[in-house]
């Protein structure tokens, strides 16, 4: 059964994403990174979630939103 559902999930995945715009795929994505970032500080603290946005998108591209 778990397979099916994997194989479900891999085929809707990909009908769902090719099925949208960019703008779309952009503000999805957006949505998505700022929801993992507040649950790795909910779950951590402030500098786990630092070090995975400098991870993520570099210390330059941290460095720039922070100052």
């Amino acid at each position: 059964m778990k397979e099916k559902f994997i194989d479900l999930l891999e085929k809707w995945t990909d009908k769902y994403v090719n099925s949208m715009t960019p703008d779309q795929l952009r503000d999805h994505v957006a949505d998505e990174v700022f929801t993992t970032m507040l649950n790795i500080r909910k779950y951590g603290d402030d500098q786990e979630a630092i070090e995975e946005m400098i991870d993520w998108g570099g210390e330059d591209l941290f460095n720039e939103v922070s100052s």
